[in-house]
């Protein structure tokens, strides 16, 4: 006779299941690696395979969260265009736009708990190094070699 399973708590209706925070915390794992490197060496100076060095995974893990250099800095994209959203919507009605923005932009730069802050307000994975402004430096849009990466709405393929 099989001896009873440990007990492994259920997560409640519209939790993420462990495997789903396991691979969310795998894929921003890659995406801090990849924005670090490219804050270091710019985007044209960094391949895959250091991003998947830098993060402690194989390179076919790299590509199975994500087809190339470029989109691997999404997630984090898309978590600080989602704080932002969130602080422009704490804004008091009529409150000029341009005021507005600028107080979620310094809002966002000085506590960047916001981005590092999972969807629902779950805390995500601590990070492996701290994300400051030379790092958002490094994600310029206009950057050359992050032409073509997705915007902060992108999320990849397969829901991964």
């Amino acid at each position: 006779m099989r001896s009873p399973r440990p007990y492994s708590p259920q997560p409640g209706p519209g939790a993420p299941s462990l495997t789903e925070r396991r691979k969310a915390a795998t894929q921003l794992d890659i995406a801090r690696a990849a924005c670090e490197l490219f804050a270091e060496h710019g985007p044209d100076g960094t391949t895959a395979e250091d991003i998947a060095h830098r993060a402690g995974v194989a390179l076919r893990t790299f590509y199975r969260y994500f087809r190339n250099k470029q989109e691997a800095v999404a997630p984090l994209l898309a978590g600080g265009g989602d704080a932002w959203r969130a602080l422009l919507a704490e804004e008091d009605p009529g409150t000029p736009l341009a005021e507005a923005l600028e107080r979620a932009v310094t809002r966002s730069l000085s506590d960047l708990q916001a981005i590092e802050e999972g969807p629902g307000g779950h805390p995500r994975p601590p990070p492996r190094g701290r994300l400051g402004r030379g790092t958002a430096r490094g994600l310029v849009p206009g950057e050359p070699g992050l032409r073509g990466a997705p915007g902060p709405g992108h999320r990849p393929a397969g829901g991964r």
